[in-house]
């Protein structure tokens, strides 16, 4: 059930994430502080593919 809230959340801030992500670069999104962090693009594919 917790899942399912989440997702409803996520969903809801649809228009926040698009402000947020919408306008950066390939370079930033792709970039990432250190090998063992995640870049940008994989904490968004993260959370779509779940």
């Amino acid at each position: 059930m917790l899942h399912q809230i989440i997702i409803s959340k996520l969903e809801n801030n649809t228009d926040v994430f698009k402000a947020l992500l919408g306008k950066i670069s390939t370079g930033q999104a792709i970039w990432k502080p250190s090998s063992d962090k995640w870049s940008v693009l994989e904490v968004i594919n993260h959370l779509h593919d779940k």
